[in-house]
């Protein structure tokens, strides 16, 4: 690998540094580089080979355009309208969950007692008085 001559300096320049200050530390990477020279680096560390189409597709990409002022506008709509759709979704569901809970005139009660009150409180929800209340 080859880097510009300004940062090999620089990595030249902390290589000389570490082997003044830490004279161990300099011994223990000449036992790994011996120990791994004949190893092939990790393949997760390496980089795919690129094609001359990829890297033309790079090269001829275009900048991302600015932000204008329109651009920002429709995203703040957008925004916007999906938090609106959002909660009438929530709102519909809630609706139509509550709508469609038995009332108690649709459900079978076992106790005769509660059955005929129930069934004098419905007729007279449904407009129909019964006998004796006429």
């Amino acid at each position: 690998m080859s880097l510009p001559a300004g940062q090999q300096r620089v990595l030249d320049g902390i290589a000389d540094a570490l082997r003044k200050t830490e004279p161990r530390l300099a011994s223990m990477f000449a036992i790994f580089t011996r120990l791994s020279k004949d190893e092939p680096p990790p393949r997760r560390e390496q980089l795919a080979a690129v094609g001359p189409i990829a890297l033309l597709a790079a090269v001829c990409r275009r900048p991302p355009r600015r932000d204008t002022t329109s651009g920002r506008r429709t995203r703040r709509l957008m925004v916007v309208m999906s938090q609106l759709a959002i909660a009438f979704v929530v709102l519909a569901a809630l609706v139509g969950l509550t709508s469609l809970a038995p009332g108690p005139c649709t459900r079978p009660v076992r106790s005769a007692p509660v059955a005929a009150y129930l069934h004098q409180a419905c007729r007279a929800q449904a407009g129909v008085l019964s006998p004796a209340g006429r």
